[in-house]
């Protein structure tokens, strides 16, 4: 990550297609407090710099996009997960407050507490039970990189600087159907690969429910290759057989084997170059810089969703040791809102699977 300099609009341009050597290290998942990176710090006396927003959508999940909006210091959550659904919303800001509200029908007003003038850090996760009988609650984080721009009695969310960029190039114009036939590291005929999406999705009732299958399954069962990561970035396994058969990868092994178990399956799935700003930090480096990344946008139930295994992945392949973690962290990236995504990814005019190995 290039030094972290003060904060800069992008005008955005259409990037040429461009190579990429490496792939961007996952976000580090963090427990407990909340530490405002020296970058929010900086930004403490240039609020006025920031592209600005008071309202703000996590997910594109019909019915469960968890819609914010701010109006001075209440802060409106709705259209919360409802299955299983929420009973309670953590909010914390920075590592000052924490607040647990009820929520009840999906929906929640929170009274935030009185702000100093500036920027902080606010992450929400919800608590709810995975089984209608069970008596633990389980934890989802549903925010990440997300902060509060306070200046008196006016507070707003800091919208990403990529946001505009990002849509401009999604959802894709190209038709769903030119990404279902098999490429040269999607292997979506292979019988092994045919068997595996069959198996993992006899469950699913819809193409949605597929995607998230395939989602799950990945991240539960590929391996992120920190040495490959450490070492040289390209000799990792890219296409995905071999990613299969490996079961450890990078990035770009990630979006090819999801692909290729998605488009066996009849589901339209690209694999996209992008760049990912680890920390949800862009400076005038990172914007313009190569890509780094890789993830699926998905055509399902008519529209485009984005999906990020990788990110959403906690097996780790690390000094030749295989380190089981949750296996899957919260579907963060699985159908994020292009708003939500656009906080830590800015997407490039290119498909991953025509880029040069």
């Amino acid at each position: 990550m290039a030094n972290r300099k003060r904060y800069m609009l992008f005008t955005f341009f259409i990037v040429s297609t461009q190579l990429f050597n490496s792939c961007s290290e996952r976000p580090v998942a963090t427990g407990g407090t909340i530490r405002v990176s020296s970058f929010a710090r900086e930004l403490l006396t240039t609020p006025d710099t920031i592209p600005k927003t008071n309202k703000f959508t996590l997910y594109a999940t019909p019915g469960e996009e968890c819609r914010l909006s701010l109006d001075a210091g209440l802060l409106s959550v709705v259209a919360l997960p409802r299955a299983p659904a929420v009973e309670y919303l953590q909010v914390e800001i920075d590592d000052t407050s924490y607040l647990r509200v009820p929520v009840k029908n999906g929906a929640v007003l929170v009274e935030l507490p009185r702000l100093d003038d500036g920027i902080h850090k606010i992450r929400m996760t919800a608590e709810q039970r995975r089984r209608p009988n069970d008596r633990e609650l389980s934890f989802r984080k549903l925010s990440h990189g997300l902060y509060l721009i306070v200046e008196g009695a006016k507070w707003s969310f800091a919208a990403s600087s990529v946001y505009e960029a990002n849509r401009s190039l999604f959802p894709t114009a190209s038709k769903p159907s030119d990404y279902l036939n098999p490429d040269k590291a999607i292997h979506s005929k292979h019988a092994a690969i045919i068997n595996l999406a069959r198996r993992i999705t006899r469950n699913c009732r819809s193409d949605y429910e597929m995607a998230r299958a395939v989602h799950d399954w990945v991240a539960r069962n590929i391996y992120y290759d920190y040495d490959a990561l450490a070492s040289t970035p390209n000799s990792y396994p890219k296409g995905a057989m071999d990613v299969l058969m490996s079961s450890k990868t990078l990035c770009g092994g990630f979006a090819n084997l999801s692909a290729a178990l998605l488009r066996s399956l009849g589901i339209p799935c690209r694999a996209v170059a992008g760049y990912g700003a680890n920390d949800g930090v862009w400076t005038n480096e990172n914007i313009n810089a190569d890509p780094n990344h890789a993830w699926n946008e998905v055509y399902v139930a008519g529209r485009w969703m984005i999906m990020d295994v990788a990110w959403d992945c906690e097996m780790s392949f690390r000094n030749g040791v295989h380190e089981r973690g949750t296996g899957l962290r919260d579907r963060r990236y699985f159908d994020p809102s292009l708003e939500s995504f656009s906080i830590d990814h800015r997407i490039y005019d290119a498909d991953l699977n025509a880029i040069r190995y």
